[in-house]
């Protein structure tokens, strides 16, 4: 892989005093040195845009005062001012939460696979301990071609992560998810979310699509890992229709691959066992 392999990282924050600093000294060791680091202050009351600075990132302050916004469409906006600040010569870039651990060589090995296949151009490392078949929304790393064609921002809709992997699907793309590539969070994903945020993932699984089978494999992950009313209101948002669907195309798209493998079933089925 080329040294000159120019990366930028986008980090929304909101009041991660506590956590970004690990995730910056472990960003900052790694063996591709990021280009450009982005911080996305959400409205932090805390020393984080102090932390952010004393690593030498960039910092720009997200103008619009807000409740937390996780699992909403409107969290895209706060990423996709990071988005517009970066520069449009990088190779690649990645996205990645405020709390989330990399070890040291997780950019150079997975640019590395990226690099001997043209066709792929979204990927991520693994979670200790959490399951998942698709890139993770953080750690997920960006080939910057693919992202400048569609768009290089993500649509202010349900399942907009979501929505990337599709669209690269759709355009004869592929993308991938190395279980062999373990990172670590500070904070359990989804610990702190409440039933009715579950309900949102229900409709963003709505708007773009999503088949009942590959919903009903998801709410069992949803039940092991939150409890039956997280399940029941995740289910719930997936079976109204009061949502913004995505293109007609697009939707059929996702209707007609979204399939489990063997493997994946295998490894559904370890993951609820433990």
């Amino acid at each position: 892989m080329s040294s000159k392999q120019k990366i930028g990282v986008v980090i929304p924050a909101r009041n991660e005093q506590h956590n970004l600093k690990y995730t910056l000294d472990a960003l900052m060791i790694q063996s591709v040195k990021p280009y450009q680091v982005i911080v996305v202050n959400d409205g932090s009351t805390d020393k984080t845009v102090e932390i952010a600075k004393q690593h030498g990132c960039d910092v720009i302050d997200f103008p619009e005062a807000h409740d937390n916004w996780v699992t909403l469409p409107d969290l895209a906006k706060v990423k996709n001012l990071g988005f517009d600040l970066l520069h449009h010569d990088l190779d690649y870039m990645m996205i990645l939460g405020a709390d989330h651990i990399l070890p040291p060589d997780y950019i150079e090995k997975i640019i590395e696979r990226m690099e001997k296949d043209p066709k792929l151009v979204v990927a991520s490392g693994s979670i200790q301990k959490e399951w998942s078949i698709i890139p993770r929304g953080s750690g997920r790393i960006v080939k910057n071609s693919f992202w400048l064609l569609i768009g290089a921002r993500y649509p202010v809709n349900w399942g907009y992560e979501s929505w990337m992997i599709s669209k690269a699907n759709q355009l004869g793309y592929t993308v991938a998810h190395f279980d062999d590539i373990v990172t670590t969070v500070l904070r359990k994903t989804a610990v702190t979310y409440k039933p009715i945020m579950y309900y949102h993932y229900g409709k963003a699984m709505k708007a773009l699509g999503s088949q009942w089978f590959y919903v009903l494999g998801r709410s069992l992950i949803i039940i092991k890992r939150a409890g039956l009313a997280s399940g029941w209101q995740f289910n719930k948002g997936y079976i109204q229709n009061k949502t913004d669907f995505y293109d007609d195309e697009l939707r059929a798209f996702v209707k007609s691959k979204q399939q489990f493998s063997f493997k994946h079933i295998k490894n559904l089925i370890n993951y609820l066992r433990h």
